[in-house]
């Protein structure tokens, strides 16, 4: 039976195909960290087109993502989904049409999402705010209501109903979807499966993380964006 994670459902033994960043792995373990491949199967960039009357209405596309994993590589599928598929069980995310910008966007809330499945975790606030810094270059824009021109964009994006692409009514960051390739990759280029973690902390799935003084703990915390 698949494996049911706050982030999704994954296949076989989640701890079996535990991801975490290098910089994670205690220094007696780093011999059993094998570099993650990713890849992503089809043209993600392609969602942004040939969109349906109903998803032009919405001005909104869920797609839903799954990993399979063989070995270190992280094999990356998705399809699209009518809204009426969705099941809160698997990791599906928006695509937004931003009509001004006349462009496609991901949150930044959805992205996390997405990583959390891809790598098996939920990650706690340390480990989402390297994620932020780490995507920080990619082109993206912060949703303000408060701003000229972002406050339509911004009532859209709290107007959706489940799957909903944000945790709170506040400001949040938005990337291009044409982006999100660069993104996933940015944030798994650092990352390494590791093997045998449950000698460390036992045989419950765990999420490392850092620690002040360098020391490396373990546990999870609530999904947030």
């Amino acid at each position: 039976m698949p494996t049911r994670t706050a982030a999704g459902v994954l296949g076989g033994n989640a701890d079996a195909y535990r991801i975490v960043r290098r910089t994670e792995i205690p220094m007696e373990r780093e011999a059993a960290a094998l570099a993650v491949t990713m890849n992503i199967h089809g043209d993600v960039r392609s969602l942004s087109t040939g969109w349906t009357q109903e998803e032009v209405t919405a001005r909104r596309r869920l797609v839903q993502f799954w990993r399979v994993m063989d070995g270190a590589t992280v094999n990356v599928h998705f399809c699209v989904i009518r809204p009426e598929e969705y099941d809160d069980s698997r990791i599906v995310v928006s695509c937004i049409y931003r009509e001004d910008a006349e462009k496609c966007y991901i949150t930044s809330f959805d992205l996390i999402r997405l990583l959390e499945g891809i790598i098996g975790s939920v990650c706690n606030i340390d480990e989402k705010n390297r994620i932020r810094r780490n995507v920080h270059h990619i082109e993206h824009d912060t949703i303000s209501k408060s701003k000229p021109y972002h406050e339509e964009f911004f009532d859209l994006i709290m107007s959706f109903p489940a799957p909903m692409p944000r945790r709170n009514v506040r400001d949040l960051k938005a990337f291009r979807w044409e982006f999100l390739p660069d993104a996933l990759h940015a944030i798994m280029d650092k990352m390494v499966r590791s093997l045998g973690l449950q000698g460390l902390f036992g045989d419950e799935p765990h999420l490392l993380i850092s620690l002040p003084g360098g020391l490396t703990g373990s546990g999870l915390q609530p999904e947030g964006g």
